[in-house]
C-alpha cells in the first residue's frame, strides 16, 4: 500500500503515553506525521495527546474516547474534519520485558489512536481494541509491528460504502440514552437543534462519549455527513467528539464536554 495514496481513508494509527515530567505526549506514529520521522505534532493537532489520553484515564483498567480535529491545510479535499478513535489500557511496569529509564511508576498507561476521514466510531473501536491488547500482551512497547499491521488493514477495509450500513452504529444505543436522561433527551434534542451550549460531565470517558454520539444520531444523516464539516480548517481550533454545528470555540478534553 502506497502510504502517500490521496484515497486512503486512515490518516495515522498512534500511540500516547504519560510521562512523569512532560505529561500526556505523543511517542509513535505511523505512517509519520509530516516529513520527518519524529513524532512532533502541527499545531493544529496539538491537543491531541490530551483527547487520546484523557484526564482521569488512570482511574480505570481500559477505556475508550471520542473527539475530533481538524484537518490540516495540507490535506487533500474540502472536508474539515479528523475523527480520532482511541483506546488506552494500563500494565504493571514489572511486567514490562523492555523497561525504559524513564518508567519510574508503578503501572504505564498508553492509549492507540486512530485518525480518520470517516466517523466509524465503534467500528474503529474495537478494531483499535483487539490491536491494544495484542500490543500490551508483548510487553514491550518498541515493538510496534501490530500497529503498521492495523494501519495497513483498516486502510485495506475502511471505505465510505461502510457508512451505508449498520457499521457506522456500532456501539450507538439510543435505548440506553433514553434509559439515562428519559424525559430530558428531548430538552438536549431542542439544545442541539437551536445551537446552544450545554456540557456533559461524567465517568467513564467511553460512556460519556457513546452518549453524546448516540444523542446526535438522532438527527437524520448527521453521523454520515453532518461531522465532517464541524470544525473550522481554518480556525485551528480542536473539539470535543459531537460538535455539530459550526462552532468557534475550544471544547476541553476529559471528563467535561462542552457545546
Amino acid at each position: 500500500m502506497d502510504l502517500k495514496d490521496p484515497e486512503r481513508f486512515i490518516l495515522h494509527v498512534c500511540v500516547v503515553g504519560f510521562h512523569h515530567q512532560r505529561g500526556c505526549e505523543v511517542e509513535f506514529t505511523f505512517p509519520p506525521i509530516g516529513k520527518s520521522q519524529d513524532t512532533k505534532l502541527p499545531s493544529e493537532w496539538r491537543f491531541l495527546p490530551f483527547l487520546a489520553l484523557p484526564d482521569g484515564a488512570h482511574n480505570c483498567e481500559q477505556d475508550s474516547s471520542y473527539f475530533h480535529l481538524p484537518a490540516l491545510s495540507t490535506d487533500n479535499g474540502s472536508q474539515s474534519t479528523v475523527f480520532g478513535v482511541s483506546f488506552f489500557k494500563q500494565i504493571d511496569s514489572k511486567e514490562l520485558k523492555n523497561k525504559m529509564d524513564d518508567v519510574t511508576r508503578r503501572t504505564v498507561q498508553k492509549s492507540v489512536c486512530v485518525l480518520s476521514y470517516l466517523p466509524l466510531y465503534g467500528y474503529l473501536k474495537e478494531k483499535i481494541q483487539v490491536a491494544t491488547r495484542v500490543y500490551f500482551n508483548e510487553k514491550d512497547f518498541a515493538r510496534t509491528e501490530i500497529l503498521e499491521q492495523l494501519y495497513r488493514s483498516l486502510n485495506m477495509s475502511v471505505s465510505p460504502s461502510l457508512m451505508e450500513e449498520s457499521l457506522l452504529f456500532v456501539g450507538l444505543s439510543a435505548i440506553e440514552l433514553l434509559t439515562t436522561f428519559r424525559h430530558r433527551v428531548l430538552v438536549l434534542f431542542k439544545l442541539l437543534l437551536l445551537e446552544k451550549k450545554f456540557m456533559f460531565h461524567g465517568f467513564p470517558v467511553g460512556n460519556l462519549c457513546t452518549q453524546l454520539l448516540s444523542l446526535v444520531s438522532l438527527f437524520p444523516k448527521m453521523l454520515q455527513s453532518g461531522l465532517a464539516y464541524a470544525v473550522p480548517r481554518e480556525s485551528n481550533v480542536v473539539t470535543s467528539e459531537n460538535e455539530s454545528s459550526d462552532v468557534h470555540e475550544g471544547i476541553t478534553a476529559g471528563k467535561h464536554v462542552q457545546w
